[in-house]
């Protein structure tokens, strides 16, 4: 993770970068302590990657803001798990139907591309090859293959956004979730118990 010295060192370079930044780095709360607290869940490593990705940006005029930072350390993060763009997946599904041998319905092979989780559950959500194959045989390529590109990007943008989320958010989630467990459980003891007395 992130510490103040290296969200020290990453003020420093944007504003060697943009000269018209202007951190706050004296008084009350400073643009390292927001910059700690937005982004000190992130590895240094990755951190000083996506800085100098959103640095490197052509016209770029003005220095990212932490959501731009965090947007591209979840974008290489989802590249690394080797998600490929929509299209590239529909392509190799549609050449994997052409592959399988005469009643086959269950996908010509094997490949990266298609042993993705996000693959795998793009395919789940469409009901697989068999159904992927009928609406095909039945004319309906071009509807299939939006039908697939649209729920494709809706999983992938799942996995995003769980790569992406601040862990203050998810604990936030979490001990709310409990808590309206708790809440609940109680209500349920307080009303079927109230019954048995």
């Amino acid at each position: 993770m992130a510490t103040r010295n290296d969200i020290t060192n990453i003020v420093a370079y944007i504003k060697l970068a943009f000269p018209n930044y202007n951190p706050i780095i004296e008084g009350g709360l400073t643009t390292i302590d927001v910059l700690e607290d937005l982004l000190g869940d992130v590895p240094n490593q990755e951190l000083q990657l996506a800085v100098k990705a959103c640095c490197l940006e052509s016209g770029r005029a003005f220095a990212p803001s932490p959501g731009e930072i965090r947007g591209k350390v979840a974008g290489m993060r989802v590249k690394s798990t080797g998600l490929e763009t929509g299209s590239a997946v529909w392509a190799e599904c549609r050449e994997s139907i052409v592959r399988m041998p005469a009643g086959n319905l269950s996908g010509g092979g094997s490949s990266p591309i298609l042993d993705h989780p996000a693959t795998r559950e793009t395919l789940r959500r469409m009901g697989g090859f068999p159904q992927i194959c009928l609406d095909i045989e039945n004319g309906q390529e071009s509807f299939t293959r939006s039908r697939f590109l649209k729920i494709y990007d809706e999983v992938v943008d799942s996995i995003r956004s769980e790569i992406s989320e601040h862990p203050a958010l998810t604990d936030y989630d979490n001990r709310a979730l409990e808590e309206k467990t708790k809440a609940d459980i109680k209500m349920l003891a307080d009303k079927f118990g109230g019954r048995n007395r």
